[in-house]
């Protein structure tokens, strides 16, 4: 292992791995191979193939080739792209060894494609244009994070023919959207999902439409749909969400997501509702590349999906008559970030806590595993990556909870290290088998690196994440239980150099902490919520998530009914308490945590003569860290390190200890 520190500077080394599409005929696999160029301040992303019997190559040049599929027969490939720097979403297709060629393209975006026969394709496109003068805006959500605008957006559902006209199949009325669709087997009817409700689009109608009849029909109402699909019976289709019932009670952002069947007739069966685990790959991760992949594939008549478990995602299946999923163990030791369910072979890319994603093919026949890619070699022999220790910690309620440290390169026991708590987003995400180059950043200048999945995690049981009305709770005292587990287990931890944070949730538990305890030195707080009354009208998701986080349920009062519980968990309005040294980090577009809340929370910490201080990133939205302009990723995990170098101090030897 290389011995280089990690430089904010070398994320632009790491290869993005990602979205594997198995040919149907043949064991052969697309995918999405990215890198950054910094010069040009974009990501170049091309599609590559990979085989177990020869070396990965590219089928395209990019610059922004995503979302490869196969057709039927495997005997064309098609691909989403932005040739010619268009500002058009396109749709390519090309025989494997011969060139692309532009079948269709979308001012306002594609939403989504899939094959109809080796002559078409169901494509789900935008349409339209911003008003150049004024932004009239008739509905909500005002705006969504990573698109910005988009109330002057029409959907259509259409038929592409190959070297024809496309056809409209399907056109959602003013105030609709349409979230996923598919084709069946036989070609014969799409599934999609559309919200009708503008008040509550996390409701969704099921619909079936008869391609050969042109008719289109309501199947189911009222469910919470993420993603839809077919069993390889051309009869029923899959859909994962959640009963609208169930997860009004349970919370929407709670109730774990459920597997289910979906006749044409509308009978509907929960194939996975005793299983405990969430189906998601929820683990975090800061070196991902795009993905398009269904969450859940049919083969042979065995289901196969995500499952978030602890701290890893797993690949599970689920045959007929089974008592519940299998996790497929054998796969590796890390966590699948995308599959694709071949003939005689399962292909899949998998990362881990110290590497990013490459592919890999595993047959079940033989139970051999194969890796079928090497992108990031240079990338991980040329910079140091640290190694994480698990370790668990018992609650003052009795739960347990998994937690893990990254000791800092030139780990010597004799010496004092600072550390950072590190909180993920969400809160229904996780921190475990993921690559986080944030982390090995601060561990390779010095820093251990603590992270743990207190309550409200995902990898556990519903009531393990249920902090519905709760934040700022039982989840403070999680985080906080950690920090003292470390300092007992790990005496070369200085414990009066602790740092904290984390972005999003992670964001809003920063700013919570520093108003509740002096424990730490120095914050950064990232795309952060400081203020919930604010956060309810400003959002894409605003005015029914906040309701949920802080009274308990979707449709609880707005802040207006009910101003003293939004003040009572919104950071801001205890800032008097504040004396920690805090860092925020916020982008000028993030749509999903307001800009306002860190200016919010910035005027407030300066006018009590507190040290702050505000990064805005123009031009970038929520996911700044994770798919951000590289030089703005750059530039962030710049100003974090220099934060807590500031405040933390480094020791004589320079590499952040003190003897």
């Amino acid at each position: 292992m290389s011995e280089k520190t990690f430089e904010p500077k070398d994320l632009a080394r790491i290869t993005l791995v990602s979205d594997p599409r198995v040919n149907p005929s043949e064991c052969k696999v697309l995918y999405v191979l990215g890198r950054m160029d910094v010069d040009k301040n974009r990501y170049n992303y091309s599609i590559w193939i990979a085989s177990p019997d020869r070396p990965p190559y590219p089928l395209t040049k990019g610059p922004s080739d995503t979302c490869p599929k196969w057709s039927p027969t495997g005997r064309i490939l098609s691909f989403l792209s932005r040739r010619d720097d268009s500002k058009k979403s396109e749709l390519w297709v090309k025989l494997e060894d011969g060139e692309a060629w532009k079948v269709l393209e979308a001012e306002a975006g594609v939403y989504g494609y899939e094959w109809l026969g080796d002559e078409e394709l169901v494509v789900l496109t935008g349409h339209g244009k911003p008003g150049e003068t004024v932004h009239r805006i008739k509905h909500l959500p005002v705006w969504v994070n990573g698109s910005g605008y988009t109330y002057f957006v029409k959907q259509k559902l259409q038929l592409v023919r190959l070297g024809g006209e496309p056809e409209v199949l399907v056109e959602p009325g003013e105030g609709e959207w349409i979230g996923d669709f598919a084709v069946s087997p036989d070609g014969r009817y799409i599934i999609y999902t559309l919200v009708k409700d503008e008040f509550k689009p996390y409701l969704s109608e099921i619909h079936f439409y008869d391609v050969i009849e042109k008719t289109d029909r309501v199947a189911a109402e009222n469910w919470v749909v993420w993603s839809v699909g077919w069993t390889d019976d051309p009869g029923k289709a899959w859909f994962t969400g959640k009963n609208w019932l169930e997860a009004r009670d349970k919370g929407v952002s709670i109730a774990h997501t459920r597997l289910y069947t979906i006749n044409l007739d509308g009978s509907i069966e929960c194939l996975t509702c005793s299983y405990p685990y969430n189906i998601s790959a929820s683990v975090n991760s800061d070196g991902r590349g795009p993905r398009c992949g269904k969450p859940v594939e049919w083969s042979r008549g065995i289901a196969y999906f995500h499952t978030s478990v602890k701290g890893r995602v797993f690949l599970a299946k689920l045959e007929p008559g089974s008592a519940g999923p299998l996790l497929l163990y054998e796969l590796g030791d890390g966590s699948i970030d995308g599959f694709s369910i071949g003939r005689d072979c399962i292909y899949y890319t998998m990362m881990n806590h110290r590497e990013p994603a490459e592919v890999y093919c595993y047959d079940p026949k033989t139970d051999v595993r194969k890796r079928l890619t090497w992108h990031n070699l240079g990338f991980t022999n040329k910079v140091w990556l640290g190694s994480h220790e698990h370790f668990t910690v018992k609650a003052s309620d009795g739960e347990s909870i998994d937690a893990w440290i990254m000791k800092p390169r030139g780990f010597d026991e004799s010496k004092k290290y600072p550390a950072i708590l590190y909180i993920h987003g969400g809160p229904k995400t996780m921190f475990g088998e993921g690559f986080m180059m944030d982390f090995h950043v601060l561990a390779s200048n010095g820093y251990a690196v603590i992270y743990s999945n207190p309550r409200g995690s995902d990898g556990y049981t519903e009531d393990f994440a249920d902090i519905k009305g709760g934040y700022g709770e039982r989840d403070y005292l999680d985080l906080m239980e950690v920090v003292e587990e470390a300092l007992k287990k790990y005496p070369w931890i200085d414990p009066e150099r602790l740092g904290v944070t984390g972005g999003s949730y992670g964001g809003f538990m920063t700013n919570w902490i520093i108003t509740r305890t002096k424990r730490f030195k120095a914050a950064v707080t990232q795309r952060s919520c400081s203020d919930w009354i604010s956060d309810y009208g400003t959002t894409d998701i605003g005015w029914y998530f906040t309701p949920e986080a802080v009274l308990g349920n979707v449709e609880a009062p707005p802040p207006w009914l009910a101003p003293e519980k939004y003040m009572e968990k919104s950071p801001l309005w205890a800032v008097e308490n504040v004396e920690t040294p805090l860092l925020i980090i916020h982008s000028l577009e993030d749509y999903r945590c307001y800009v306002g809340q860190a200016v919010e929370f910035f005027t407030a910490l300066k006018l009590k003569g507190i040290d702050v201080e505000l990064a805005l990133f123009p031009g970038e939205n929520h996911d700044l860290s994770r798919s951000g302009k590289p030089k703005a990723r750059i530039e962030r995990v710049k100003l974090i390190l220099e934060w807590f170098n500031k405040h933390l101090g480094k020791g004589e030897d320079g590499n952040g200890s003190r003897s």
